[in-house]
């Protein structure tokens, strides 16, 4: 895990911790906080999903990085390709009006 963020071949990161955050899961399973909270039984389910959870996933992140410059408000040009950022994006800015972008390898 020591290659350089800069890297131009894809880098794979390994040994990332699990997060999964209990009052994120609740929320979304329709619990909320104060006399919405969950019975002790949901909650030792919770935990016991999360510890199988953890014996199961690794986490890991496979990128590579490529030169970038902005093209538009709303676009990059990343590794050959022109970006959209959509709606609700934020465009890329820097002093020099062109940043590296670290982007998902296709394995080509």
């Amino acid at each position: 895990m020591t290659e350089s963020v800069l890297a131009s071949d894809p880098v794979v990161l390994e040994g990332l911790p699990l997060s999964i955050d209990q009052a994120e899961v609740l929320r979304f399973q329709g619990y909320k906080g104060g006399s919405g909270a969950p019975p002790a039984q949901v909650l030792a389910l919770f935990e016991e999903a999360r510890a199988l959870a953890a014996r199961l996933f690794a986490p890991r992140v496979v990128y590579r990085a490529v030169p970038a410059a902005v093209e538009a408000a709303d676009a990059v040009r990343a590794g050959g390709r022109r970006r959209s950022l959509g709606s609700g994006g934020r465009s890329p800015t820097s002093a020099s009006g062109s940043a590296r972008s670290a982007t998902p390898s296709n394995g080509g």
